[in-house]
């Protein structure tokens, strides 16, 4: 059964968290929006498509670690695995509530991980730029999926602790979500939406609503094993 509580945490993880998009995607967004020829609603449903790219290598990444999570509890013993991954996944939901309300930046640090892997995708993505048509869009949007991201690394660390390929998938589908409308608004040369949820207020309300969520499934996971 789907837990779409689990679920809609991403997607505020990646509303809120999308000033970390801005500072790490913005100049790409602004870059690949600039670069597109014709009018404004062209250019906004090619931007769409690149989003709806990014978002889906989200989901296939969400995917691929819950399936790997799921044959490690065969292999292991699922009650063991799955209750350290949840753990894990609590925490990292805690790190990154942190990291929205600006008090701890350690998640940065785990970029590093992935460069070699989009050192090798950066060159396909490259290809297909500037964008003018939509399958370019879409190839160029699954690349960037790809882009080194503590973000979304630990976004990937929390939805794969549900053990399961398509909770996963539909997770991390929840946090692409959640980052496409500043990230969008930035690549047709808005702003608004991304001032706003930078404002310290809204940081530090969505953080302690993280923390509380974190906490409350950590007491229940302790209590119940």
């Amino acid at each position: 059964m789907i837990d779409w509580g689990f679920v809609s945490s991403l997607f505020i993880i990646g509303l809120f968290g999308s000033g970390h998009c801005l500072g790490m995607c913005g100049g790409l967004s602004v870059a690949l929006g600039m670069g597109i020829e014709g009018n404004r609603s062209k250019k906004f449903m090619l931007l769409t498509v690149a989003q709806v790219g990014r978002i889906t290598s989200y989901a296939i990444i969400g995917a691929l670690f819950g399936w790997s999570l799921s044959q490690l509890q065969l292999l292991f013993g699922a009650k063991d695995v799955l209750l350290m991954f949840r753990v894990l996944a609590n925490v990292m939901i805690m790190l990154m509530a942190l990291y929205i309300a600006r008090w701890w930046f350690g998640l940065a640090r785990l970029e590093k991980l992935a460069a070699p892997l989009w050192q090798r995708i950066k060159p396909i993505q490259q290809s297909f730029l500037p964008i003018n048509n939509y399958p370019s869009a879409a190839i160029v949007g699954a690349c960037w999926g790809w882009l080194p991201c503590g973000l979304v690394y630990s976004a990937t660390v929390t939805a794969m602790a549900k053990g399961e390929a398509l909770t996963s998938a539909l997770a991390m589908l929840a946090f692409g979500v959640g980052t496409i409308p500043a990230v969008l608004l930035v690549s047709t040369g808005s702003s608004t939406l991304g001032q706003w949820i930078q404002k310290p207020w809204c940081r530090w309300l969505v953080a302690c609503v993280l923390m509380v969520f974190a906490s409350i499934q950590l007491i229940e996971l302790l209590i119940r094993d």
